[in-house]
Formats: structure tokens, sequence, C-alpha cells
């Protein structure tokens, strides 16, 4: 019984330490791609910020066209690529990556709607794009803080 035990206890450990290896692969190959969106989020987040502190609501629209122009450029195309590895990540990174895709599409979605109103955008508008936007950013980035704290000791040297 004891044997028994003692050989299962160690086939688990291999197989939790062949995920981890196959986790950290999946991580090395998507940790660019991640680190990217972060900045873009980051980047983002002080643009709809300074929207929400504009003296103006041409400065409020700047600032949000801003925010949408860097969401724009956050490719999640290999991210999505790769979703099916996603899953060898420790489970709090799987399900930060696998989300990225979809937050951004949002959060684009969203800007994108106070981009085409213009010139037409009221203050009230522009404010509650950034709150939302922010908060969708917050929560975004808090994930990928995570995910950067944890692997990018091992990956960038």
């Amino acid at each position: 019984m004891a044997v028994a035990l003692n050989l299962a206890g160690r086939e688990s450990k291999r197989r939790e330490e062949d995920r981890y290896a196959r986790g950290r692969v999946i991580a090395s190959f998507l940790f660019a791609d991640v680190g990217i969106i972060h900045r873009a989020m980051e980047l983002a987040a002080a643009a709809l910020t300074k929207a929400q502190t504009a003296g103006s609501r041409d400065e409020m629209a700047a600032a949000v066209f801003d925010a949408y122009r860097i969401i724009e450029q956050a490719d999640t195309m290999k991210i999505a690529a790769h979703m099916d590895k996603v899953v060898d990540l420790p489970a709090r990174h799987a399900v930060a990556v696998a989300a990225l895709p979809d937050n951004v599409k949002a959060i684009r979605s969203i800007l994108i709607d106070q981009v085409n109103a213009g010139s037409s955008a009221t203050v009230s508008a522009l404010r509650d794009t950034a709150d939302s936007c922010l908060a969708q950013i917050s929560v975004t980035r808090a994930r990928l803080d995570a995910f950067m704290a944890d692997f990018e000791p091992q990956f960038v040297g």
C-alpha cells in the first residue's frame, strides 16, 4: 500500500513537472507578445487618464483617440492562434492570456464608438468611455502584471 502511494505521488509530481515545463515553453513563446500588449494597456490607460482630467471636450476627444490608436495597434493574433496551447500555462495565467484577445476587442469597440462619434461626442460620453475602458484595462493589466512578474525573471536576463 505504501509503495503504491509512493509511486502514485511520484507519478503525480512527474506529470506536474511536465506540465510546468510545457507551460514555460508556451510562456516563452507568448512572452514578447503579452509584453507588447501589456505596454499598450499602460499607454492607453495613461491616455484615458489624461481624458478624464482634460480641460475641454476637444482635449478629451483627442486623448480618447490616442487611446484608441494605441489599442488598435495591440495585435492579439499570435495569442489567439495558439489558444489551444494556453491551457499548459499555470491556471491563473491561462485565464489571463486566454481572455486577452476578447479584452482588447472589448476595449477597442468601446473606444471606436467615441472615435466614430467625432465632434458629436459629448463630454459626458467621453468621460464614461474613459471610465469604462480604464476599469477593463485595470483588470486586464492586473492579470498581465502577474504573468510578467512570474515569467520576466526567467526570460529577461
